[in-house]
This record gives structure tokens, C-alpha cells and sequence, in this order.
């Protein structure tokens, strides 16, 4: 477990945690100025990173807030800001924004990245599906992305992906649907936008 902690000016990640499983960053503020994740999940199963404010001092808009490489977790209630990926799922994960803690009317928060929700090769996430009506796992905001609000098989799209991301905030009502990129042969599901910010 890593809770409670400030992290500030690392020469590398935030926090790595290399192929271990049943870890937890909770409640943690990490900022750094350089060019690698904040944290950085690398296989294993049961790693979950709850209401951490992860960003960039310098704006630069490197690395990932949160990246899940091969790794299986949960990913909720971050407040992610100035990275190039917000929260990403690559290379085998199994991600979800599970919302455990009931008081928050809020879920993630990725803004000013360059992509927001970023998944590809043989990666499943679930940011908010139909099938448990917008909770636990919807009610994430993801807006004012550079390039896009989520990216499905950006890089590598022949190792198909999936992103469901039913019940979320976009910046808008209805959502830009320009800023959705899907590659052919993934998958990528947003359904039932929620017309207000939970933020």
C-alpha cells in the first residue's frame, strides 16, 4: 500500500509497481516535471489506484497519469491533469473504473491531456456500461483533450481492444463525437452520455 503520500520531483515514475499483485495507490498527490507516468502498473492482477491527484508541474503533457500494462485492476475517483494519456489500459489489461466509495457523486476526472481514456492490444475496460445502469463504474469525466476524450486501438489495432464507457461526461451535451477514435476491429461503446459534469 501507498496512501496518503506527496510525491514531487521524481527523476522517474510516480510510483512502479512491477509484476505484483493486490497492490493499492490511495489518496496519494504525486506531481513531476518529466517524461514518465505517474504510475505505472505492470502486470499482475488486483492493483488499484483510488482518489489520487496525479499531474504535471510543467504542463508538458508526457507519459500517463495512470497506465495499466498488462496488469488487471481497478482505476477510480483519479484527478488527472496535463499528461498525454489520462488512464490507459495496454498490452493485456483488464481495467475498470469500479466505484466503490458511494459519497462521491464523481468518479475519474481526466482534462487537458492530449487523449483521455487511452486502450489497445488485447486490452478490456470498463468505464461505465448499460448493463449496471451508469454505477459502479460510470460517471467519469474525460473533456478538453487535445486529441481525444478516448482512443481505442490507437497504436497497434490489429491486437484488438475493447472500451466500454457507457454513462460518462464528454465536455458537452450532446458529446463531439470527433474526439471518440475507434480503430477498425476494436471495440468502443458510449452510450447514454451524462449531460453535466459529476465534477
Amino acid at each position: 500500500y501507498i496512501e496518503n503520500s506527496v510525491i514531487l520531483d521524481n527523476s522517474s515514475y510516480g510510483i512502479n509497481n512491477n509484476n505484483s499483485s493486490d497492490f493499492l495507490a490511495r489518496a496519494d498527490t504525486i506531481v513531476n516535471n518529466n517524461t514518465y507516468h505517474g504510475i505505472l502498473l505492470t502486470g499482475g492482477t488486483g492493483n488499484d489506484c483510488y482518489q489520487n491527484v496525479i499531474y504535471k508541474a510543467n504542463e508538458n503533457q508526457q507519459g500517463a497519469g495512470i497506465q495499466f500494462s498488462g496488469a488487471a485492476g481497478v482505476a477510480s475517483e483519479n484527478d488527472i491533469d496535463y499528461y498525454n494519456w489520462g488512464i490507459a489500459g495496454i498490452w493485456g489489461a483488464d481495467l475498470s473504473s469500479d466505484w466503490t466509495n458511494a459519497p462521491r457523486t464523481a468518479n475519474n476526472r481526466i482534462y487537458d491531456c492530449q487523449y483521455g481514456l487511452v486502450v489497445y492490444a488485447n486490452s478490456n475496460c470498463n468505464f461505465g456500461s448499460q448493463s449496471d445502469g451508469g454505477q459502479p463504474d460510470g460517471y467519469n469525466s474525460s473533456y478538453d483533450n487535445t486529441y481525444d476524450n478516448a482512443a481505442v486501438g490507437l497504436l497497434h489495432p490489429t491486437y484488438t481492444s475493447s472500451l466500454t464507457a457507457d454513462y460518462d461526461w464528454w465536455g458537452s451535451n450532446p458529446p463531439n463525437s470527433s474526439l471518440f477514435y475507434v480503430a477498425s476491429g476494436n471495440y468502443g461503446e458510449f452510450q447514454d452520455p451524462l449531460s453535466t459534469d459529476p465534477w
